[in-house]
């Protein structure tokens, strides 16, 4: 699981989500799975792709504690955005970081810092979704229809072509 949370991490900044309204109402300390999990579905990956450049809208799915987060990356010819779906305790909130950016044939570049937080504070629910992008530049390759995104040295991870049915901001 460290795999894609580094790469990600580099890229990215990492989008981050909390939830504050799911405690153990005997001792109020969280009861929840802290262990975060990568759930993104790569059935649409497929082993043949004709696609030659990074450009569309990809996504990495994970898990932590109750919380779902979906990772949207889009990549166009110059520019990148990320948006962060966070879901908690049937809320849902977005962040969205935008930066310009480029790609040649085997690596991608971003040129900017962005960053967006939103949150949800009431008395009995807080959830807090942000998102940041940074420098880097990463290489890309595909496994069938999926972006996989390395450094060298480290391991890579892979994002699953974004399916526009399952999520509302594309």
């Amino acid at each position: 699981m460290q795999k894609f949370i580094l790469i990600m991490a580099l890229l990215l900044g990492l989008g981050a989500c909390s939830d504050s309204s799911k405690k153990n109402e005997t001792n109020g300390r969280d009861d929840l799975n802290n262990e975060l999990t990568n759930v993104t579905d790569y059935s649409d990956c497929g082993e043949v792709s004709n696609q030659t450049t990074p450009e569309g809208t990809w996504v990495l799915s994970q898990e932590q504690g109750g919380i779902r987060f979906d990772l949207l990356m889009t990549i166009e010819l110059t520019g990148v955005s990320v948006t962060n779906i966070c879901r908690a305790s049937g809320r849902e909130l977005s962040a969205t970081a935008y930066s310009t950016s480029s790609y040649t044939t085997s690596t991608f570049s971003v040129y900017n810092e962005s960053s967006e937080q939103q949150k949800i504070e009431e008395p009995d629910f807080k959830l807090d979704c942000s998102v940041s992008l940074s420098r880097e530049t990463v290489n890309y390759s595909f496994k069938g229809r999926c972006l996989v995104l390395s450094k060298p040295g480290e391991e890579s991870v892979t994002l699953a072509p974004a399916d526009e049915n399952r999520f509302s901001l594309l």
